[in-house]
């Protein structure tokens, strides 16, 4: 028992000693003035294979050797140990925020996850640079990091591109049609993510309801990173280019993703159906009634339905 006590006190202090070494490394840059070989840059993360990752994720890269700076921030985290963390998830109140974490640390983790990234390196001056620098810091330190995470309109993609047009101002254009209507709804746009499983396809397109079929503009297009790269790209500031290099940063290996059709929604859902079918049809023959299949398919629809209603309403 005192070894493990032990233990955990070791650990509380690792911790509070990596803490204290961020904390103060984010002070450090915070004072920091950026050199002429400084970048700053967009990273688009490839979609992963669990569902929340399937939609890919964005970041800011800042980087300096002069300074030794090379940091990501990030507007996709959020704190687990929030009160009432899951029924937060699950409604959609729960509050995310911007982290700041070595450049180093991000790729490894999206290398581990077999995830391409890509980075677009933004064409700016040195005061364009320091500007952009200067308000990510302050969004970091201020109240403003949270905020309160929307799938659609305000997510990790969106924050990025809202803060870098606050800072560019007019100037920087993403397109004449950018406010026009796409020829895609947000059901058409999110629903090539989740291939990986039919069955996360079918809960999800069940989940999001009504609104997901409402026609997307070219600008509501940018809340899924791809799509915010693609626009990125066309994006013009002062007459040229806002971005003068894309590369790939890291390239997946290619995966095989099995979708058997035996393992299919509309596969179990047949199957059940012609189960329950031939059972009627014999209690039908034999003149018998077991109402305890009644009961099991009218409680379990109910209890699918009770939530597919909160999901709707409630969140």
């Amino acid at each position: 028992m005192h070894l493990y006590f032990l233990k955990q006190i070791i650990m509380l202090k690792k911790i509070f000693i990596l803490l204290s070494l961020l904390f103060v490394t984010i002070l450090s840059f915070s004072q920091k003035t950026l050199t002429n070989q400084s970048i700053i840059s967009l990273l688009t993360c490839d979609k992963g294979y669990e569902l929340y990752s399937a939609y890919g994720h964005s970041a800011i890269r800042i980087k300096d050797p002069v300074n030794d700076i090379d940091i990501v921030f990030n507007y996709g985290t959020f704190n687990y140990h929030t009160d009432y963390f899951l029924l937060k998830f699950i409604r959609g109140t729960l509050d995310y925020s911007l982290s700041i974490e070595p450049f180093d640390m991000f790729i490894n983790t999206y290398q581990r996850e077999n995830r391409s990234v890509q980075e677009q390196i933004f064409d700016l001056t040195l005061a364009e640079k320091q500007a952009l620098f200067n308000r990510l810091i302050v969004n970091y330190e201020t109240e403003e990091r949270n905020y309160r995470y929307d799938f659609f309109y305000d997510n990790c993609s969106s924050r990025i591109h809202e803060i870098i047009k606050e800072v560019l101002g007019n100037e920087l254009n993403f397109g004449s049609d950018l406010h026009e209507n796409s020829p895609q709804t947000f059901r058409d746009l999110i629903n090539p993510a989740l291939k990986f499983s039919q069955w996360a396809d079918f809960g999800v397109m069940l989940i999001m309801g009504y609104p997901t079929d409402n026609t997307a503009t070219n600008y509501q297009k940018m809340f899924l990173p791809i799509h915010m790269k693609e626009r990125f790209s066309k994006a013009r500031y002062k007459n040229k280019n806002l971005v003068k290099i894309e590369k790939y940063l890291f390239v997946s290996a290619p995966v095989e993703i099995e979708n058997p059709f035996y393992s299919s929604p509309i596969f179990i859902f047949t199957l059940l159906f012609i189960i329950i079918a031939f059972i009627s049809f014999k209690n039908h023959q034999n003149n018998k009634h077991y109402y305890w299949i009644d009961y099991s398919l009218f409680l379990a629809t109910g209890l699918v339905g009770v939530f597919f209603l909160f999901m709707w309403f409630g969140t």
